[in-house]
């Protein structure tokens, strides 16, 4: 039984537009999962969350006072540094 080629040339179109029309799908991961720094007179925690999405959201910041003083953050002099260059600012949410 021969196979016509005009058959096969639609079968091999077919394929291509098939394969072309799949998209790639990246599940982002943070390692390690979260960064912790602590001095004397604060413990902070920066968690990238995803919010029930495959990609990064935003990020929790958690703060611990371990002085007598208030803290105040000025979140304009902040800034958001992904392998060493700056990204944006970061802002707050209390």
């Amino acid at each position: 039984m021969k196979i016509p080629i005009i058959f096969v040339i639609k079968i091999c179109i077919l394929a291509l537009v098939l394969a072309g029309c799949s998209v790639a799908v990246y599940d982002y991961q943070s390692a390690p999962v979260s960064q912790n720094l602590e001095t004397e007179l604060f413990q902070a925690r920066f968690t990238p969350e995803k919010n029930q999405t495959r990609y990064f959201t935003y990020f929790k910041l958690d703060l611990k006072n371990l002085s007598q003083d208030p803290i105040e953050i000025d979140w304009n002099k902040t800034a958001y540094l992904l392998n060493g260059k700056h990204r944006g600012l970061l802002c707050g949410k209390a």
